[in-house]
């Protein structure tokens, strides 16, 4: 799990990369996220979709749509959750 911080250094929430999208945001400096309900948990969760922009400042990693970066930090638990009953 990766934190993910706002402009203001304030925790948006933690959410998984995998080493290859770590690696890119080391590389590239900047990394887009777009995701979506799985497909299997759309009739239980809702269509939820969205993108958004993460990029490295020092150490930490930022995004300036903190909204979305909630959204799919709740969509990640709804589907774990989902899953689990």
């Amino acid at each position: 799990m990766h934190d993910i911080y706002d402009r203001n250094g304030n925790l948006i929430a933690s959410l998984p990369l995998s080493d290859q999208q770590a690696a890119l945001l080391d590389k590239e400096g900047t990394l887009t996220v777009q995701y979506h309900t799985p497909q299997l948990l759309r009739h239980l969760l809702g269509d939820r979709n969205g993108t958004f922009d993460l990029h490295k400042d020092g150490g930490r990693i930022v995004a300036q749509a903190s909204g979305s970066v909630r959204a799919l930090a709740a969509l990640l638990a709804d589907a774990k959750k989902a899953r689990e009953s």
